[in-house]
């Protein structure tokens, strides 16, 4: 490397902090911002620390929709082969199911 030019690369980093580090956040594979590594964790034990902690609304309406997908077709299908119940239980129970369907899905379009 050329003296001149390795001179001013070392001016450039003492006028610089020099002794700091980049900061530790690199970005995430998105292009998102990375997590703040240097932040300290905090740590409050409760009785339900193996659970999700996660309440937010998008991902609660979503565990919904996926019951909706995976449960209501099969329950549909075995409620109405099934001997047990009356005609107007069944219809009760689909009208419920149905209803239970197109407020998932309108929440999910009013978004």
């Amino acid at each position: 490397m050329d003296p001149s030019r390795q001179e001013e690369l070392e001016a450039a980093l003492d006028e610089g902090s020099g002794t700091e580090l980049p900061p530790n956040q690199p970005q995430g594979l998105l292009g998102e911002p990375g997590f703040d590594l240097y932040k300290v964790d905090e740590f409050e034990p409760s009785g339900n620390a193996g659970v999700s902690q996660e309440v937010d609304f998008p991902v609660v309406l979503m565990a919904v929709l996926l019951a909706y997908v995976i449960f209501f077709p099969a329950a549909y299908v075995i409620l109405w082969r099934s001997r047990q119940f009356s005609l107007r239980g069944k219809v009760v129970m689909s009208l419920v199911g149905a209803l239970g369907v197109a407020a998932a899905a309108w929440a999910l379009l009013v978004r």
